[in-house]
Parts: C-alpha cells; sequence; structure tokens
C-alpha cells in the first residue's frame, strides 16, 4: 500500500530540483559519446576474441584434431586487414545497437544476428580480394565463436560503467500507479542495459496524488499528477520516454493517450493485458491497413533443421569452453583431491529429455560419505528429520 512521505502542496517544489534535467544539446552530446564509447568496447571485445582464437588455433586445435597443422601467425597480421574488422562494427551499427535501447536478451539476440551476417560478408570479402598473405578462415570462425561470448559481457559491463558516471541515464516516465507498474519498474531497474532512471508516475486515483508509490534503487517513486499532466511533467522532469502500465485501460483511452504523447516522446512503451507469454520467440505482426496488432509465438525447434542446428551450435560452443576452462577444471580437481582425498567427481543419475535418465557429472563439493552422514544425522535430529520429510 502506498504512504505518504511529506505534504502534496510540498511536492512539485522538491520534484523540480531532483528531476531537472540537463539541456537537450547535452543530452544530444551525452548520446554520442556513448556511441562512442561503446564502438570502444566493441573493438576491444573483437581484439580479445581475436587474440584467443589466435591463441587456440596455434595450440590447442592441433591437439585436439592431429590433422590440422599449426598455424602461428601474429596478431598483428590480421590487424593489417582491419577493413574486415570494421565490418562487424558496421553490422553492429546496422542493428541499432549504438543508437537504441534493449533488454539484455533482446540485446543479445541483435548481437548475435550482427556476428553472424558479418561473418557471412568477411568470408565472401575474403574470396574476393584476398591476394597474397593468407588468412586462416578457422581463426576467424573462432573468433566469431568467442565473440558470442565476449561481446555481450564486454557491451553490459561498459553500460554499467557508463550507468554509474551517468552517461548511460535516461529518464522515464510511467503512466498508472498499478501492480503492473511495480513489476515494469522492478525490471527497469534490474536491467542496467536499458539504463533507464524513473523519474515519477502519473495516475488519475486522487488518493495516490503526491503519495511515495514505491522505490527503485532505494529512490522513493512519487504520483506527481494525473494522466493530464503528462507533457506538463515531462517537461519538468525531462523525461523522453514513456511507459503506459495500465492494462485495464479502456482502448478508446489508450489510443487518445498514446496519440497525444507520441509527438512528445522518443520512445513509449505499452505494456499489453497479457502477461507470462514465453519471450524468446515471439514477435509483433499484423495489418497495416486496418490498423490490427498480432503477438506471433513460434515454435522454432519444431523444425528438424533448426533443431540439427541448435544441436550443431550447443555441441560447438561446448567443446569450445571445455578447451578455455580445461585449465581451471584440472586445477580445481587437484585442489579437491589434495584437500579432502576421494574421488574428485561426483556422478548421479538424474531425469532428463524425454524422461530419460542421464549421469550428472559435477565436481565434488560435499564429504565422500555424505550420504551416511546425513543418515546419522536425521537419526540423531528427529525435528531435522520432519523437516526433511516434509
Amino acid at each position: 500500500m502506498s504512504t505518504a512521505t511529506m505534504a502534496p502542496e510540498r511536492l512539485p517544489s522538491r520534484l523540480n530540483e531532483e528531476t531537472q534535467g540537463e539541456p537537450r544539446p547535452f543530452a544530444h552530446h551525452r548520446q554520442v559519446l556513448c556511441a562512442f564509447c561503446l564502438v570502444l568496447a566493441d573493438v576491444l571485445a573483437i581484439l580479445i576474441s581475436l587474440r584467443s582464437a589466435i591463441f587456440l588455433r596455434a595450440h590447442i586445435v592441433p591437439l585436439v584434431d592431429t590433422h590440422v597443422s599449426p598455424l602461428r601467425l601474429p596478431l598483428r597480421h590480421y590487424l593489417d586487414f582491419g577493413w574486415l574488422w570494421l565490418l562487424l562494427v558496421v553490422f553492429l551499427g546496422v542493428e541499432g545497437l549504438y543508437t537504441q535501447r534493449r533488454t539484455l536478451w533482446n540485446e543479445i539476440g541483435h548481437l548475435t544476428k550482427a556476428i553472424v551476417s558479418g561473418l557471412m560478408v568477411i568470408f565472401a570479402a575474403i574470396a574476393l580480394v584476398q591476394r597474397g598473405p593468407v588468412l586462416s578462415r578457422l581463426t576467424i570462425m573462432l573468433t566469431a565463436v568467442i565473440l558470442l561470448m565476449v561481446l555481450p559481457t564486454v557491451r553490459y559491463w561498459a553500460k554499467r560503467i557508463l550507468g554509474v558516471v551517468g552517461l548511460w541515464r535516461k529518464r522515464i516516465l510511467i503512466l498508472g500507479a498499478t501492480n503492473t507498474a511495480k513489476l515494469a519498474i522492478r525490471g527497469l531497474a534490474s536491467d542496467p542495459v536499458l539504463g533507464y532512471e524513473v523519474v515519477g508516475l502519473l495516475d488519475d486515483n486522487p488518493m495516490r496524488q503526491g503519495k511515495c508509490f514505491c522505490t527503485c534503487r532505494d529512490k522513493p517513486i512519487f504520483v506527481l499528477g494525473n494522466l493530464a499532466d503528462a507533457p506538463e511533467q515531462m517537461g519538468k522532469t525531462r523525461a523522453r520516454d514513456v511507459l503506459i502500465a495500465m492494462p485495464d485501460l479502456e482502448d478508446e483511452k489508450l489510443l487518445a493517450l498514446v496519440h497525444g504523447l507520441q509527438p512528445r516522446c522518443e520512445s513509449i512503451y505499452v505494456v499489453p493485458q497479457l502477461w507470462g507469454l514465453p519471450l524468446m520467440n515471439l514477435k509483433i505482426d499484423g495489418f497495416l491497413r486496418e490498423r490490427l496488432m498480432m503477438l506471433k509465438l513460434s515454435n522454432n525447434l519444431a523444425k528438424p533443421w533448426n533443431s540439427w542446428l541448435k544441436r550443431t551450435f550447443d555441441l560447438v560452443l561446448g567443446s569450445v569452453i571445455t578447451l578455455l576452462v580445461f585449465p581451471l577444471c584440472l586445477m580445481l580437481a587437484v585442489l579437491i583431491k589434495i584437500d579432502s582425498g576421494g574421488p574428485v567427481l561426483f556422478v548421479q543419475e538424474r531425469l532428463g529429455r524425454n524422461g530419460r535418465n542421464f549421469h550428472c557429472i559435477k565436481f565434488r563439493s560435499m564429504h565422500v560419505e555424505c550420504e551416511e552422514m546425513l543418515t546419522k544425522h536425521l537419526a540423531r535430529d528427529p525435528a531435522a528429520a520432519d523437516d526433511c520429510n516434509n
């Protein structure tokens, strides 16, 4: 339940002091600076991935497949073809990854699309223009695979750092003091990739005016006024984006609200009345002339080609990760053996896909005789035995 934290009549002056934003020219320069920093982060991720791929191609791949001869081309050799790697940056820009804000998983999907598209163009460019010095296509392929893991990680931390210094911050106004709004605020607060800062809410309920609705990152979020005050509050708070979190709002009022705010907003988010749907394969479609929107749910794995492709990708990516973490796993195995003796691995049968059992293997983190120790403990402590049975 909302609780009042200050008198409503004192709220406007306080909010003007706390939510006054920077002028629009500075906001534009900040967007340019953020895009520049993200380009630098992407170039760094490409360099890390390329250097790792060169190491794998020269030292690990020949050990796994003896038919592959060692190829020790230095990093500088690949940097001489710098225009190839700039193609990846171009495809990242085409996907809007320097200008648009997306949720974490949505951005990872666009990153994957950009990397795959860039890889295809790079291979085509090598086939058309390569003369003289050779390039290892296997190294480029390994670079793309590693980049699928490194690039989202580097961009995530780059945006977190930009958010800490205030460059990636963008203000957003929430319409509707509802439970859906609380979920939306929680999602905005937990996703640093979006970088949104909630400046307040608007709601037509007079009992909520001037009261604290919830907190976001330990900051109180107040109900600033009515829905009709949206243009005025957008000017006061310098919020250029709006999120409408009123699933029960009548269609006519929702359309009027969206049409009235669209000329003043850079982006408008509308939370529909449906929730709980799977989001990974959810697409928006519709009929333009009738202005009818449809949500399309696709089961991509129902197609044999997609299922085979996913299985191949899982095996290739799992193999690469295994090679990368093998030294760490070897070190953990030695430490476990030194610390407690006994077997290094814990193997247990588990229920898997289609009701089939499989052997789950993990590093042992328990005592060797853990099951016997548990039985003795439950025999000595009836209360613990009851809790375990319940």
